[in-house]
């Protein structure tokens, strides 16, 4: 499930929700924590030249080489979606 604590430009708004949803489908064990930060944070998102920053936390993982291959794989997925 997507929580959003803040509202996003409307243009980031589609892309970021997809990202949730294809980390929450990749990641089907642990809690975990998806943070934005960088320029769409400050409210200095600029389209096309921008990128998203991301954190990502998953606080009960024991299998990390795994968790970090699956999240790389939806990173490149996104970013070669949205170019």
């Amino acid at each position: 499930m997507v929580r959003m604590s803040r509202s996003l430009p409307p243009l980031l708004e589609p892309v970021v929700r997809r990202f949730c949803f294809m980390v929450e489908t990749a990641m089907a064990n642990g809690t975990r924590a998806l943070y934005l930060y960088g320029s769409v944070c400050r409210g200095d998102y600029i389209a096309g030249w921008s990128d998203i920053d991301h954190l990502y936390c998953d606080f009960l993982d024991f299998l990390w080489r795994e968790t970090f291959a699956a999240c790389y794989g939806v990173s490149r997925r996104i970013s070669e979606a949205y170019r």
